[in-house]
């Protein structure tokens, strides 16, 4: 019963997957260059995922350089 349980919260974490993008646009990794139109936030459910799976190495790369920060809303015109 409890290997079940944690087969199956891992199965859950793994199929949600990180935040690639949002009603703003995509997600930008840690080097790419943020949109002046846009207001960037770091996604904490991304850095979640990342640590959860640190020890894969290629997932916190792929995650710190593709999907570190998500566009949240807009920058209102002055």
């Amino acid at each position: 019963m409890k290997k079940t349980l944690i087969l199956a919260a891992l199965a859950a974490l793994v199929l949600t997957g990180c935040t690639d993008s949002t009603k703003y646009g995509k997600c930008i990794g840690i080097l790419d260059k943020e949109n002046p139109g846009l207001q960037y936030s770091v996604s904490t459910w991304n850095l979640v995922v990342d640590f959860l799976f640190s020890e894969t190495v290629v997932v916190p790369v792929v995650g710190v350089l593709s999907e570190f920060k998500c566009p949240e809303g807009t920058i209102p015109a002055k």
